[in-house]
């Protein structure tokens, strides 16, 4: 994850990139409150459905203030490159890991929901199967 720190976001792999920029629109969505699974509908296979009750574990249960920039900001902040990691400890099946490191950001009870949920999103649209 640390390697995702103040790194260009147009350098990032087609995945990455595609959930930071769910991430971002969710919240920034919020944030104008409005409705944050409609900003990531059509990113996700199913809808977005999955991606939202992960962001919604983040939402409800973070330990601490997390802080996402804009969708159009071109480098990664911190806490975002910490969930992109997080994504992909889930994708590599490290369960351990990755509960850890939910652990940081949301409470010890949310942590597992929290990879299960991410567990349950499908790839975003427009990478490869």
């Amino acid at each position: 994850m640390y390697d995702l720190i103040d790194r260009a976001v147009t350098d990032l792999r087609t995945p990455d990139r595609l959930v930071l920029d769910a991430m971002r629109a969710w919240v920034h969505t919020l944030t104008l409150a409005g409705e944050p699974k409609r900003a990531v509908a059509g990113r996700f296979i199913d809808g977005g459905s999955s991606f939202d009750a992960a962001m919604t574990i983040l939402d409800r249960c973070s330990a601490d203030t997390l802080s996402f920039q804009r969708p159009c900001h071109p480098q990664v902040e911190e806490i975002e490159a910490v969930l992109l990691g997080l994504w992909r400890l889930v994708l590599e099946g490290r369960q351990p890991e990755a509960i850890a490191t939910a652990a940081l950001l949301v409470d010890a009870d949310a942590a597992r929901d929290l990879v299960r949920a991410i567990r349950n999103i499908p790839p975003p649209r427009g990478t490869l199967h």
